[in-house]
């Protein structure tokens, strides 16, 4: 089981892209969640898939 708290790394590096992305005028949180979701992918040892 993944044990991930809002104080861990890829959670921080999620917001602070989405203030980057609404920095920019850019209200799209999809580039940001996928990055999110390949980091915790390989700490799970999951392959990701992009839809």
């Amino acid at each position: 089981m993944l044990d991930l708290k809002p104080s861990h790394k890829p959670v921080k590096d999620y917001f602070t892209e989405l203030k980057q992305f609404e920095k920019h005028g850019q209200m799209t949180v999809r580039n940001a969640f996928q990055d999110l979701l390949q980091t915790l992918s390989k700490k799970m040892q999951w392959q990701f898939i992009e839809e």
